[in-house]
Order: C-alpha cells, then structure tokens, then sequence
C-alpha cells in the first residue's frame, strides 16, 4: 500500500500547487502515513506499530443526510458546520526480529487490520466546540493483507525480509465506534489557541477513554470553523506548529492482544545442545492499561493544500515492553 501512497502523495501534491486558489472548498482527499522509521532525531525503527497508511476523503452536504447512521450522530448544535467522511486504513504491528520466523512472546506481536471508517465533525464556530464521532468496520488478520504489504515493501526497497508473519492473529471482525468531544479554553488573536478533548472509544476493536489537550502557535485560521477550513474562507495561508499532550486509559484492544474470535499463537519450539525439540506454553505481554503520548509538529497550508507532520512518542503498548516512536506525514488536497 506504501507505493500507491507516495504515487497518491505526489500527484495530489502537483495538483493542489497548480490549483492552489482561495476559495470555500467542499470536499478534501488526504493521504495519511505512519511509519516510525520517520523520526526526527534520526533514529527511525522497524517495531512494534510499525506502520499505518489511510487514505481519507471529507465533504459537505447541502441538504440534511439521508443516511441512517449521519441521522443518529450528535451535530453541534444548530449553526454547527457538518462534515462527513470517509477513510480506509491498513495498521500492522511486528516485533523487533522480523527474521526469526518463530513466535516471539517477549515482544509486541505480529499483527494486521485492515478497517474502513465514517465520520461526521460537527463544529459549531460561535460556541467554539465540536463533536467528533467515528463508526469503524473492518477485519484484522490475515485477510488484512498487512504480512504481503510489508513483504512487498520490503522487497521493493531491498530491506530484510519479514519472516514471522505465520505467527500472527487469526481473522477476527471489527467494529468500533468513536465519540470526542472538543472545547476552545484560550486563546490570543489568531496567533495561539488552547483546546480541550476527550474521546470514547468501544467495541471489538478499541475500548478506552482519551483525555487530550492541543496547542496552536503560529499564524492560524480558526479552529472551529471546520475540519481544515471546509465550507469556510480560505485565508492565504497558515503556518504553525502544535503540542498534543495525550493520556489514554485502556481497557481492551484486538489488535494488540487478538480478536474475539482470533486464533492466538501460544507455542514456543526451542533446540538444546544435543538437538532434542522443546515445546512450551507461551502468551504475549499484557497491555498497558494508561498509555502517555506526547505529539508535536507542524502545519502549513497554501491555497488549497495542507501538509503536515506529526512525531508520536508514546510510552509502552504493552506491559515490559519498550516505548516507542512513530511519524506521521499527511497531505490534504481541497477543492
């Protein structure tokens, strides 16, 4: 999925430039990349949440939705700005030996999902505060591609080649869905702002509570005026960077710890000195049940082009297990 990302990258990236005017724009494509060999310290890995690639489409509508899920998600009161979406996302885990073909306990598991997601953000600009909510469906395990994705990736840019993905969750379904809540709490001219989350997560895939906090500096455009300004005036540009604190408490997740209905690899083989075959009972590490992030970068958007990058330090997913880094780069193309 990574090469058809950067051929999706590049060809909205001249497109957005030579189309790059001010106008109020209805609908939004973005190309969405994690991946925690991009650190900014240089000291990009191949572990643990690995990599994630999403590619996300926003619009508006004219007319209320007739949809039968937009119907049941909360709206931000009557003069809210509504904006629907649409997302498809492949995420893979692996430890940190991608050669040895066996099952590793005492690291972060091999593991893949494959799930699409529709949204709707609901803003409301005179009260200053939003409604996020996210419905999710998918599968992970096998069937989610993600061991032929990195396989094939890998190849392609003659890294080692993983060899443990036979150890990985078996298929499971997953359905999720997603509430945050947003509340502007400071701000100074268009120069800093200070908003407040919080966000709900259930179901198969996810179960947790999320407590956030943004902060903005630089030349900004209203943060309540829409995701990225849609339906709104586009200014002639903005340029700054942001702070998102982030404490998560956790309480279940599928793809760390397998699905409902996943087989779970549970034997470990070892070889004594003489030859002789051991088998043993394993399982992995059990999660992390309050999880800390720190994320930072920066945002710049001209015309109707938006690029940003994110770095997500995060503590451990998983109890005795290490922390970890992952980097986000995200173009978004108005029109």
């Amino acid at each position: 999925m990574k090469p058809l990302l950067l051929a999706l990258t590049i060809s909205a990236l001249f497109i957005g430039i030579n189309n790059g005017k001010a106008q109020a724009p209805t609908h939004i494509f973005g190309v969405y990349w994690d991946d925690d060999f991009l650190n900014v310290q240089g000291k990009g890995t191949d572990n643990s949440y690995t990599s994630g690639e999403r590619l996300e489409y926003f619009y508006t509508k004219n007319h209320p939705s007739r949809f039968f899920a937009d119907r049941l998600m909360p709206k931000a009161g009557r003069h809210s700005t509504d904006i629907y979406g649409w997302s498809l996302m492949q995420v893979m885990y692996t430890p940190d030996n991608l050669l040895d073909p066996n099952f590793q306990p005492n690291d972060y598991p091999w593991s893949g999902a494959v799930f699409a997601t529709h949204s709707l953000y609901s803003y409301n600009a005179r009260r200053a505060f939003a409604y996020k909510t996210e419905l999710t469906l998918g599968m992970m395990g096998p069937v989610s591609l993600a061991g032929p994705s990195q396989t094939m990736v890998h190849r392609t840019v003659h890294y080692k080649e993983p060899k443990g993905w036979s150890n990985q969750y078996g298929n499971a379904p997953l359905l999720n869905v997603s509430f945050a809540a947003e509340k502007k709490e400071w701000g100074w001219s268009d120069a800093v702002d200070i908003i407040g989350g919080t966000r709900v997560d259930a179901g198969t895939m996810l179960d947790g509570l999320t407590a956030y906090e943004i902060l903005r500096v630089g030349k900004l455009d209203p943060y309540f005026n829409g995701f990225l300004n849609l339906t709104g005036r586009r200014s002639k540009g903005q340029f700054y960077f942001f702070l998102q604190p982030t404490g998560e408490a956790v309480a279940y997740n599928a793809i760390l710890q397998g699905g409902l209905t996943s087989w779970k690899p549970s034997r470990v083989t070892t070889y004594g000195e003489n030859g002789k075959m051991t088998e043993t009972t394993a399982s992995y590490h059990p999660i992390s049940n309050f999880l800390f992030e720190g994320d930072f970068g920066w945002v710049v958007s001209l015309g109707n082009v938006t690029l940003t990058y994110t770095q997500k330090p995060s503590t451990a997913y998983m109890k005795g297990l290490y922390s970890h880094n992952v980097g986000n780069i995200t173009l978004y193309i108005a029109w």
